[in-house]
């Protein structure tokens, strides 16, 4: 799981993934997680057996909740969730994996 700062070239790479057809998904994939793991995240952590992560990040207004599973039945495995932040001191993401892209 990655918390990334909100950024337009990151979004412009989720959108390309996300609008992208059969013959270029995988293309498009590769260099949007070669962004997101090259990237100066706030946290990067994994779940726990139950799926849950916790992480603390610096104060910030938006950010990006990227997560992805290696898998070979499915390489497109992934969520994004797009979060603006107020003055909470907790957070809560759900990613829902189930959801097909």
């Amino acid at each position: 799981m990655f918390l990334l700062p909100k950024s337009p070239q990151l979004i412009t790479l989720i959108n390309s993934v996300l609008k992208s057809n059969d013959e270029n998904a995988f293309d498009r994939f590769d260099k949007l997680l070669k962004f997101v793991k090259g990237a100066k995240a706030l946290a990067r952590t994994k779940s726990d057996h139950a799926g849950s992560f916790r992480a603390e990040i610096p104060a910030v207004e938006d950010l990006i909740v990227f997560g992805y599973m290696e898998t070979e039945d499915n390489p497109l495995y992934w969520m994004h969730s797009e979060v603006k932040l107020d003055h909470r001191s907790t957070l809560s993401v759900t990613l829902d994996y189930c959801k097909s892209h």
